[in-house]
C-alpha cells in the first residue's frame, strides 16, 4: 500500500490535489489522487463508479418496464461500461479540458447513435430516408436521459461525500 501523506506537505497541498470547482469537476471526489503521476496503476474513483452505478437503476427499471428485456439488457451494459468510463477518466487528475469534453462527449455520441439506431429500426428500410427523424429522435431520449442520469449521480455524490468540515 502507498502512503500518500509523505508527498504531500499540508491540508492545502491535499485539498490543492482533490478539489475543483463547478458542477463537472465536482465529479471527482475526495479520495486520494494520483501525485505527479507517481502511481501508475489504473485506478478507478469509487465516488464515481458507485453514484453512476445506482443513479442508473431508476432509469433502467423506466426504460426496461416499456421497453422489454432486450432494451433493459442493452441500458444495463451502456450504464456499467460509460459507470466504468467515467471512474477512470475523473481517478487522474489533473483532468484538461480536452479530456473532461471527451468523458461527457463521447458517451452522449454513444447514446444519441444507440437511440438513433434503436427508432430507425432493426434490419429495417435501406433508402436512408428515415435517418434524419431517427437521429432527431435520437438527440430528443438521448440527451436528456444522459443528463438526468449525470444529474442524479451527481445529487448521490454530494449526499455520500464525506463533509470536508
Amino acid at each position: 500500500v502507498h502512503n500518500l501523506s509523505r508527498h504531500l506537505t499540508s491540508f492545502d497541498d491535499y485539498h490543492a490535489t482533490n478539489h475543483q470547482s463547478g458542477i463537472i469537476g465536482d465529479m471527482s471526489s475526495t479520495a486520494p489522487r494520483v501525485v505527479q503521476g507517481e502511481y501508475a496503476e489504473a485506478r478507478l474513483d469509487r465516488h464515481i463508479l458507485v453514484s453512476n452505478l445506482t443513479s442508473g437503476a431508476p432509469w433502467l427499471i423506466l426504460l426496461g418496464v416499456p421497453g422489454g428485456r432486450w432494451l433493459l439488457v442493452m441500458g444495463a451494459g451502456y450504464v456499467v461500461i460509460w459507470s466504468l468510463f467515467f471512474a477512470a477518466v475523473y481517478a487522474r487528475e489533473p483532468i484538461s479540458p480536452r479530456r473532461r469534453a471527451l468523458a461527457w462527449g463521447l458517451p452522449w455520441i454513444v447514446a444519441v447513435l444507440l437511440w438513433t439506431w434503436l427508432a430507425a429500426g432493426i434490419g429495417g428500410d435501406d433508402s436512408g430516408s428515415d435517418f434524419l427523424p431517427s437521429l432527431g429522435f435520437g438527440l430528443l431520449i438521448a440527451t436528456p436521459c444522459l443528463a438526468g442520469w449525470q444529474m442524479v449521480a451527481f445529487v448521490v455524490r454530494h449526499f455520500w461525500a464525506p463533509s470536508s468540515a
